[in-house]
């Protein structure tokens, strides 16, 4: 008997049968238009600027934002980072906001997670004097920012992107709303590949075998 061994192929077990699950999920939900999206649903449609916030590091209209925290190696000469490394410090912050297609609107409230390659990034340094006091502000409210040489990039959502929203949608009064789990540039149905699927269940065979054998 070998427990470390079964230990092992436990935790193979439990990680390729959760994402596997939520792949399952995830082709199981159905995709709908706007006006006919109800609970777990999936929808696809135009940002509105009706309501925006502000980007926590560029000031910019956005609907959504997130951030990441790097610590940078400036060079002396340019001033620029020649390295970063990432660091403790990330996170995201959005707005109530509403989505459009051709049958109607929807309001999306929830804190939905992003996925897929953002179209708007920016990185933003801390001597980066066209946000200086934006990256200061950040500093203060945040904390993960602390100290010199650090470095941030920025992802957001803004007016007039097309994106697709996972989530519980339903109709309040008059008015449909859905929340979000998750924000994304491609459909979610489509973001597992065949090969990802593949080693999901040989992770699951795999950590099967591991245990069985494990305990002999």
């Amino acid at each position: 008997m070998n427990l470390g061994f079964a230990v092992f192929g436990g935790v193979f077990f439990l990680l390729g049968s959760l994402m596997l699950w939520s792949n399952i999920i995830r082709f199981r939900t159905k995709s709908a238009k706007i006006y006919e999206a109800e609970g777990d649903s999936i929808i696809y449609g135009e940002v509105l600027d009706k309501t925006t916030m502000k980007a926590p590091l560029t000031g910019k209209d956005c609907v959504y934002a997130h951030y990441m925290t790097f610590q940078a190696s400036y060079s002396r000469k340019s001033k620029l980072p020649n390295t970063s490394t990432l660091i403790p410090g990330c996170g995201s912050r959005n707005t109530n906001f509403y989505l459009r297609d051709e049958t109607g609107e929807i309001k999306v409230t929830g804190k939905g997670m992003h996925s897929g390659k953002p179209k708007n990034k920016e990185t933003v340094y801390d001597n980066s004097k066209k946000y200086v006091e934006l990256v200061r502000k950040f500093k203060e409210e945040t904390r993960i920012g602390e100290g010199e040489d650090r470095e941030y990039e920025e992802r957001i959502i803004v007016p007039g992107e097309q994106i697709y929203v996972w989530g519980n949608a339903k109709t309040i009064g008059t008015e449909k709303t859905i929340e979000a789990r998750v924000f994304a540039y491609k459909d979610p149905k489509k973001a597992t590949s065949p090969l990802s699927l593949v080693l999901q269940t040989g992770s699951i065979i795999g950590g099967l075998a591991m245990i069985i054998f494990g305990l002999q």
